[in-house]
């Protein structure tokens, strides 16, 4: 088994350009399950906490964590979070992991995802997969699959 590290990212929302007081809970879950269950690492970026965080800024801090991943042996694994207004910069940054580090897996997950997952993934190649729905589980069986290097991954899971 590989090791493997997990980058979960609350975009940053540049439609409502506000302070959001409410931090992203849904990626605090799915990093509990899968430190508990898996004792995967974790790391969780809110590009909204002090407002959007510029998108150059977030790419380079992206690249770098999937940068020092591999460097260790890993296989990275970054995971944005989605609703419809973030869609395009979500896309945005899954195309500039890829471009850069085209092993790097890109999950996109969250409410915009769960119910245009199919247009998600014929529009943005960039995204490998689409989680719909309640994510903890089938986050953790992606992890585990991965982390086994399986070859069996496909672009469409559901709780």
């Amino acid at each position: 088994m590989q090791p493997v590290e997990l980058l979960l990212i609350s975009p940053p929302d540049y439609a409502t350009r506000e302070f959001r007081g409410a931090q992203p809970l849904g990626l605090a879950y799915l990093a509990a399950v899968l430190r508990e269950y898996a004792a995967i690492p974790c790391r969780i970026h809110d590009a909204n906490v002090n407002g959007p965080q510029p998108f150059d800024d977030l790419v380079q801090e992206t690249l770098a964590f999937v940068a020092t991943s591999q460097a260790a042996g890993g296989r990275p694994v970054v995971g944005i979070s989605a609703v419809s207004q973030m869609i395009h910069t979500a896309a945005k940054l899954a195309d500039a992991v890829k471009a850069v580090h085209p092993d790097a897996l890109i999950i996109l997950g969250g409410y915009h995802p769960t119910f245009a997952h199919r247009e998600i993934l014929q529009d943005f190649p960039a995204v490998d997969l689409c989680v719909r729905g309640e994510g903890e589980l089938t986050l953790l069986e992606i992890m585990q699959r991965w982390q086994a290097a399986a070859p069996n991954l496909v672009n469409d899971w559901s709780d």
